[in-house]
């Protein structure tokens, strides 16, 4: 599968837009019923094959409060690819994060160190790494980033799952992406650690997974297969 489809619209070179309107078009499928509805996106249908995508920068103490989900412990868990009860990975978050720091900023923190200790590979291999193993080589693209922060986070008793979706760039494309989100208070705040901080208008979420699974796939091929099937452009920038 392709790891990147065309964006129809210009994206401003030298700034962050505070809010992007999206027009996602479905060949097949419904975009109304595909893309989530919470936290910075909101979703207006405008056909049976076409939405409204509106994504806005929200500012940290600004996000939405929403319900906890039933399963919170399952984003504490350890798994096959987040391995939170081993030892090195435990001594990890522990050495890359305060101890005496609010759970908004340990998150950040922890991003931080993600950003500025991984080697980032530009390619989406198709290899998908377990934290352990990324945090040996400390190599890896999105996924590798995505999971070992999730990792880092869980092992500091804050919940964590992985996101997957769409990275708009200026140069007029939107490429598979991965990135974390951390339960804080009452609410998913989105976390990058290719970028080292939150995420921003340029993201479209597709899916959430805990990564509770043996096969991390199921984080990845449902959004490289819905690709090719969506035609998007940008309607608005402020």
């Amino acid at each position: 599968e392709s790891f990147d489809i065309p964006l129809a619209g210009t994206l401003p070179q030298d700034s962050q837009p505070q809010t992007i309107v999206y027009k996602v078009d479905g060949l097949g499928v419904d975009p109304y019923d595909l893309l989530p509805r919470e936290g910075a996106q909101a979703v207006q249908s405008v056909s049976a094959r076409s939405a409204a995508l509106t994504v806005q920068h929200i500012a940290l103490a600004d996000f939405p409060a929403i319900a906890a989900p039933d399963n919170l412990s399952d984003y504490l868990a350890a798994s096959p690819f987040l391995q939170t009860e081993h030892p090195k990975l435990k001594a990890l978050s522990l050495k890359a994060a305060q101890a005496e720091l609010n759970s908004t900023d340990l998150a950040l923190e922890l991003t931080q160190w993600v950003f500025q200790n991984m080697q980032l590979e530009p390619t989406l291999s198709s290899h998908f790494e377990t934290a352990l193993e990324a945090s040996q080589s400390l190599k890896g693209d999105s996924t590798e980033c995505a999971v070992l922060l999730a990792t880092l986070l869980r092992c500091r008793d804050i919940p964590a799952r992985c996101a997957s979706g769409l990275l708009a760039s200026p140069d007029g494309k939107l490429s598979f992406h991965m990135w974390t989100e951390a339960w804080i208070d009452d609410h998913w705040l989105p976390l990058d650690a290719t970028r080292g901080g939150p995420t921003n208008t340029n993201y479209i979420k597709l899916l959430d997974s805990p990564l509770s699974s043996e096969n991390p796939y199921g984080a990845i091929l449902p959004v490289l297969e819905v690709m090719p099937k969506l035609e998007i452009g940008i309607s608005m920038v402020e």
